[in-house]
This record gives structure tokens, sequence and C-alpha cells, in this order.
């Protein structure tokens, strides 16, 4: 996949970034990503964003889109974390959707014959999950998705969840 191809996965996205402490480089890391749309009442704005957690140092990343949902804001903050990532890296999502995915390797069925289905006909958000198997499985990264309980008691998962939140909100910085 080349350069061309992760630009127009980017195009017509706003995305701002704030970098907190570091820049994160390659290592043991944890991320925590959360998507969130049509918040306020804004219909179709959406925010993501991802807590990066690197050899103790932290930064955060987030960003917005009109016409959205919220699965593709779930997608997005789990790419846009693992663009910047190489190395072990363990992703943790209150998004069964995404981790669903991983868990259960929907991924194989959908890619049987390039048909890219499922039971109920297509599968949506199929340039997301394209950018994103393609990070999943490029060889400089070793990445784990596991599933984390939404609105509980993981500090970070909310804080996700509030960026992300923030992020639709504003739209813009």
């Amino acid at each position: 996949m080349g350069e061309a191809n992760l630009c127009s996965w980017l195009s017509g996205r706003r995305v701002f970034h704030e970098t907190r402490f570091s820049t994160v480089r390659s290592m043991s890391t944890t991320v925590w990503t959360d998507g969130s749309c049509n918040v306020d009442g804004i219909a179709g704005r959406g925010g993501w964003a991802a807590i990066i957690l690197e050899g103790g140092q932290t930064s955060e990343i987030f960003g917005y889109a009109d016409g959205t949902t919220h699965n593709r804001m779930e997608l997005t903050a789990v790419c846009e974390a693992l663009e910047r990532l190489k190395g072990s890296i363990e992703v943790r999502t209150d998004s069964r959707y995404v981790s669903s995915c991983f868990r259960d390797r929907w991924y194989d069925r959908w890619r049987l014959g390039n048909k890219w289905r499922t039971p109920r006909g297509l599968v949506r958000n199929r340039d997301l999950w394209e950018r994103l198997l393609f990070l999943y499985e490029d060889a400089t990264r070793e990445v784990k998705i596991e599933w984390v309980k939404g609105h509980a008691k993981d500090a970070n998962n909310n804080r996700a969840d509030r960026l992300a939140g923030d992020a639709a909100r504003r739209g813009s910085p």
C-alpha cells in the first residue's frame, strides 16, 4: 500500500494532534482509543482520540470529521495511533466492533475471494478496515487489540472518551 493510498484515506478529514511530554517512538506501548459521534445533537459530526503510553511518557492525539459515524471514528482512532508507532503495541478499545473483528478474525472471511462480504452484505467501512489491517499486519508492528469496558474504572479509556467527545463538539481547534 503506497503513500498515495494513505493520503486518500485522510482526505476530507480534519486531524488535530496534541502531544504532551514526549514524541512517540518504538518500544512496548499501550494505547487507549475511542470514537464519538453525534455529540450534543450535532448530526454526523464525529471525534476520535488516542492516549499513548510509552516508556512512562504519555501523549494524546485527537481529531474530528463531518459526515461520519461512530464506528468510523472508532476505527480512525486506532489507525491514527498505529500510524505513529512501531514495535510491540497493545491497543485497548471499548469498541466491540473493533475488538471482535480481531478476536474472531472476521477479516479472514471478508477477504475470501477479495469479496469483502458478510452474510448481510458488503462490509461497511471497508476503506478504514483495509487501512487498519495494513497497519495491523505490517512487519514493523506487533499489535494486540483488547476490549475494555467503556465508562468504567479505566482512567485512560475515560480520558480518551472525553477527548473524542470534545473533538466532535469543537470541530476545529
